[in-house]
């Protein structure tokens, strides 16, 4: 079983088991490192499809996601259509996510972009 069909078939037991529609998910299930947008996207597709009451999503466990992922995750995050809190998230994963959601909000058309200032400050020579 791949780690997708596995939560999955977690996210529907939860969902299934659930009679106040509260379901937790663990982010952890995921790895302790999210690096790929595939591994939020299939996440929010099996939410999107079965949740229909409120989602907590325990980043207990995680210690590293990427640029790319917090972007995915907040980008979802924003569209899921039920009521979503978050739990357990370490400090090394809220700087990502609060540094993409800043980034996102600087940018006009509201895609986020890595920022330049980091890469493309004059270095000078002695």
């Amino acid at each position: 079983m791949s780690l997708y069909e596995m939560l999955e078939s977690r996210i529907d037991k939860d969902m299934a088991d659930s009679p106040v529609r509260l379901v937790v998910v663990r982010i952890s299930d995921l790895g302790s490192t999210l690096m790929l947008r595939d591994s939020i996207d299939a996440l929010f597709n099996r939410l999107e499809a079965r949740a229909t009451g409120t989602v907590t999503l325990d980043f207990t466990g995680v210690k590293f996601i990427s640029w790319s992922a917090a972007h995915e995750y907040l980008v979802r995050r924003t569209a899921l259509q039920c009521p979503i809190s978050e739990s357990g998230i370490g400090s090394e994963v809220a700087r990502m996510i609060e540094l993409v959601k800043v980034q996102m909000e600087r940018s006009k058309n509201g895609v986020a972009r890595p920022m330049t200032a980091w890469t493309t400050s004059p270095v000078k020579t002695i």
